[in-house]
């Protein structure tokens, strides 16, 4: 395999240098009044005015493009109020001076650019929404902006999801956001659509991720227009249920010649909870329990975020963050369970209160070195994760006979179970264009990861001290062509996995080590008015840290989490196929084949009439889906998304075969109302699907939102009606050889906020932050379970 990933990486490597023709576009910007230092200076290419590079004027009034390919090009140089144009043609080196005048420009030299970019741009392997040159390029906000996505749905109620069944992971500026439900909501809010460039959005991803980064993905690109001197935000939030929450924020960043500083803050304070009822019948005899539950949640999130970019030079650039974050919670959970045969004999209260601690450090070190003015560039770093969780818990059980008398005595149990995670990562990402359609990427990453989880119980349980190392190492390439009118993107992803985990109570060990491929592979036809796409790639689903752990985690005595240190990794190839009409309707099919799934698995203890929930790879999976957005311009005033996502599934567990057709409606209305106010309405529906093996009943949501944006878009105040006609409901049913139990869990879905952010400015000369793609979100997504 060594040889063969060789090869492979040589063969792309030639093929590029061969493609590759060396030409500069470089010279001098003079001027009296103003001065020549900071000019942006963007090349664009003649046949259709598309950026190919961009760069700025050194302290010597001089730009300098490399490695730019023959063609004809346009040099536009912006500078305040004012641009120039000038035509050139590359087949050698080209030397090209400006001279900026005192007056006011009248005439554009050249070509003036006049067309709007389109809304929509397909390319291999990602779609993009052009913001700042449509109609929602003000009045709206990094949130409200996720449902112009084909395919995503953004609403408070359920987050965002795309296809209405799967994760988003959202970026900015190529950095992973990592907030989730409210805290996220409200920083997307804080964006406005006024500084939003536009918004990446891929949803099958290439051998540059990790073979288990399987969700979709959002990257917002902010204008390229920070401030020297001050800017930042400020945000406050109110919502209300049965219980009342608060979130606030700021962020600051603060620019000066080379040195950009940053520093944020996030923090929620309120209450959530959850009253669920399970009915459980067994098939054996004519016994039944109903379990009555009310949960109680009150958390407290505090999160700050510092960092410096340090440009060492224009093309050299440090970069170093560091976030901690801190989630104190306090939950109590009552339980009513009573026991019928025919009539109810027996009666278990239960009391659960628990003290939850998590603390999250991450620290990320970047270098990046720009090769080039074409955008090829070297990125190293280092990221360390830390992730603490301190749990204790108390779970108090009483029983009693129908007469009210004890049926045996009180039960009281507490419970210890701390778990630590340290992650140290290290990356290197070499992108290279050698001209405009020829583009090579090589890099490798090493993730090294140790888990500690211990439990402690006062009374018989097992108590256990599970430790866990794990240690992934991955190299990466892909390239990137055109011929005539297709383009394609070929890539490779091999990764080494080697782990052991050992219980030291039970003596129980496991080890691996193996190697995977990750293909991947990205076709583009392009119809004129329109492209079709192709594209295929193979993911790895890798268990949770905490799912490994095989001990008992105990919610109540008559039900227990245990966990499977046995489990293994699934595997899962993706098919699609897309086809964007008049870049604007958008039309996919894709197949999905998963062998090895985890899914939860229950059994009975009839013997003490317990029921048990733990993890084994048992299912496989086939899935067969299609898409269909359309973006409608019903008047000026009122525009419409339609979205609709239809899949069938075919799970196969043991000798055992289930199907289900899930249809999926999304509906997302803005509404431009007089003095600037905007309504946005959205509705989702998605029908009878399958959790794990078992079904869940079809949900639905209607939201609305009204906005009124204030000072050119720097003040924004927002009131959102969550689910106002209570539509939204979830129900599970799971059927086993042993019993069948029906679950219906009542969440706080109706609620109404009130939001307001306010966008400040007090910079003074325009600048370039850089962005860094480094994220591991694959390695976030594993903490929790």
């Amino acid at each position: 395999m060594k040889k063969l990933f060789n090869t492979y990486n040589f063969y792309f490597l030639f093929l590029g240098i061969f493609l590759h023709a060396q030409y500069s576009v470089e010279g001098t910007v003079s001027g009296n009044s103003l001065p020549a230092r900071d000019i942006q200076v963007l090349l664009r290419a003649e046949k259709d005015s598309a950026i190919v590079a961009n760069s700025s004027t050194e302290k010597d009034g001089k730009y300098l493009f490399r490695n730019v390919p023959k063609g004809g090009y346009i040099l536009q140089l912006l500078y305040p109020n004012k641009e120039k144009f000038r035509n050139i043609f590359v087949d050698k080196n080209i030397k090209q001076d400006f001279t900026l005048n005192s007056e006011k420009e009248s005439v554009i030299e050249g070509i003036v650019i006049t067309a709007a970019p389109k809304l929509i741009t397909r390319e291999l392997n990602k779609t993009t929404i052009n913001i700042s040159r449509s109609i929602y390029k003000s009045g709206d906000n990094g949130y409200t902006l996720m449902n112009i996505v084909p395919g995503v749905n953004a609403n408070i109620a359920n987050g965002i999801q795309y296809r209405g069944q799967q994760g988003v992971s959202v970026y900015v500026n190529g950095k992973k956001i990592r907030m989730s439900g409210a805290q996220l909501q409200n920083y997307l809010k804080s964006i406005s659509s006024v500084s939003i460039e536009k918004i990446e959005f891929t949803s099958e991803t290439g051998s540059e991720y990790e073979g288990d980064e399987k969700n979709a993905v959002i990257n917002i690109i902010l204008k390229k227009n920070y401030n020297y001197g001050l800017i930042g935000y400020i945000y406050e939030n109110i919502q209300q249920h049965r219980y009342t929450s608060f979130s606030s924020g700021f962020g600051l960043n603060y620019k000066t010649n080379k040195v950009n500083y940053f520093l944020g803050y996030n923090n929620y304070t309120g209450k959530s909870y959850s009253d669920n009822e399970e009915i459980q019948k067994y098939t054996q005899s004519n016994f039944s329990t109903i379990q009555k539950e009310k949960y109680v949640e009150s958390p407290r999130y505090n999160e700050l975020k510092a960092g410096i970019d340090y440009e060492i030079t224009s093309r050299h650039i440090l970069t170093a963050d560091y976030t901690f974050s801190v989630n104190n919670i306090k939950s109590t959970g009552k339980t009513n369970l009573e026991y019928f045969r025919n009539t109810r004999d027996s009666l278990d209260f239960i009391n659960n209160s628990k003290k939850i601690r998590l603390e999250n450090h991450l620290l990320n070190i970047s270098y990046k070195y720009k090769i080039d003015s074409l955008g090829s560039k070297l990125e190293t770093g280092y990221n360390y994760i830390g992730y603490f969780n301190n749990y204790a818990s108390n779970v108090d059980s009483f029983f009693y006979l129908n007469d009210d008398s004890q049926r045996r005595a009180p039960d009281f149990l507490q419970i210890q179970n701390p778990l630590s995670v340290d992650m140290h990562i290290g990356y290197a990402d070499l992108y290279y264009v050698f001209n405009q359609n020829n583009k090579l990427r090589l890099g490798t990453k090493f993730i090294s990861s140790l888990s500690k989880n211990e439990i402690d119980y006062s009374q018989t349980y097992q108590s256990s001290d599970y430790r866990y190392k794990e240690d992934i190492l991955s190299f990466y390439s892909s390239y990137q062509s055109k011929i005539g009118s297709v383009s394609f993107n070929i890539g490779g992803r091999v990764e080494r996995t080697a782990y052991h985990g050992e219980d030291s109570f039970s003596q129980y060990q496991i080890d691996a080590d193996r190697w995977n491929f990750f293909p991947s592979v990205f076709l583009q036809k392009d119809l004129g008015k329109g492209n079709i796409n192709f594209s295929y790639n193979r993911k790895i689903t890798r268990p949770s840290f905490q799912l490994l752990n095989p001990f008992k985690d105990i919610e109540d005595t008559r039900f227990i989490n245990v966990g499977n240190p046995s489990l293994m990794p699934f595997f899962q190839n993706n098919f699609k196929m897309s086809y964007l009409l008049k870049d604007k309707y958008s039309f996919e099919a894709g197949f999905n084949t998963t062998k090895g799934m985890i899914s939860e698995v229950y059994y009975l203890d009839n013997l003490e009439n317990i029921t048990y929930k733990t993890y084994a790879n048992l299912n496989k999976e086939n899935e067969m889906y299609w898409n269909v957005f359309i973006p409608v311009d019903i008047t000026k005033w009122f525009k419409l998304n339609i979205f609709t996502s239809n899949s069938y599934k075919q799970v196969t567990f043991d000798s055992e075969k289930v199907s289900v057709f899930c249809p999926y409606y999304s509906l997302s209305a803005k509404l431009t109302l007089p003095h600037k106010y905007y309504l946005d309405i959205n509705y989702d529906y998605k029908g009878k699907s399958l959790w794990n093996k078992y079904f869940l009943d079809s949900q639905q949501s209607l939201n609305f939102t009204l906005r009124k944006s204030f000072f050119k878009d720097a003040l924004s105040l927002s009131f959102d009606a969550v689910d106002p006609f209570r539509l939204r409901k979830i129900k599970i049913n799971i059927d086993e050889n042993d019993f069948t139990r029906s679950i219906v869990n009542r969440l706080p879905t109706r609620f109404y906020s009130l939001g307001l952010t306010y966008n400040f400015n007090a910079g003074k000369k325009n600048t370039q932050r850089e962005s860094f793609d480094n994220s591991n979100a694959e390695q976030q997504n594993r903490l929790n379970k």
